[in-house]
């Protein structure tokens, strides 16, 4: 079974990259039909997402929530069911998604800091961006990322400009 979702995985990434998007969702269905993991659940829902499939992905990330999940994976689906929400205008459950999210981010990063602080600080700036949020998250995101040991990550530099670019506004 895994063997056919693999092949069928593999046939939908190579349709993206011809640009056969009608058709690499039907690999994708037919992936899943045989492999219901996490990583194939996610990776279907998250196509769905970037051909704005709103609705579909919704479901889809709605469905991955019932599973037995670790934190950082349910993290993971609530801060994209959180981007999908505010999309399709459903402010409160936009917000009431990325308020999970943020309280177990919050959590690993404490537990875990070197694994789990940028995607906390990147939370933090989300929240101010997207949801409005008290601007002090962001001088908790900026000395997140302003520690010695991100000073040559790449992704915690590009977030430290959004910073910047949401201060200036």
């Amino acid at each position: 079974m895994k063997t056919l979702a693999q092949k069928f995985q593999l046939q939908a990434q190579l349709l993206i990259v011809e640009n056969r998007y009608s058709e690499a969702k039907e690999a994708y269905k037919q992936m899943i039909q045989y492999d219901r993991s996490y990583d194939s659940l996610f990776e279907y829902a998250h196509f769905l997402q970037k051909q704005n499939h709103f609705k579909e992905a919704t479901r889809e990330y709605e469905n991955i929530l019932v599973l037995e999940l670790s934190q950082d994976h349910r993290a993971t689906t609530l801060n994209n069911l959180a981007i999908l929400y505010r999309a399709q205008n459903q402010n409160q459950e936009a917000l009431k998604a990325y308020e999970e999210a943020l309280g177990i981010r919050r959590e690993l990063a404490k537990k875990n800091p070197t694994v789990y602080e940028i995607d906390y600080a990147k939370m933090l700036i989300m929240g101010v961006d997207y949801f409005e949020r008290d601007k002090k998250d962001l001088e908790e995101a900026k000395d997140i990322l302003s520690q010695e040991r991100y000073r040559e990550v790449y992704q915690a530099q590009k977030l430290l400009k959004q910073i910047e670019e949401i201060e200036k506004q």
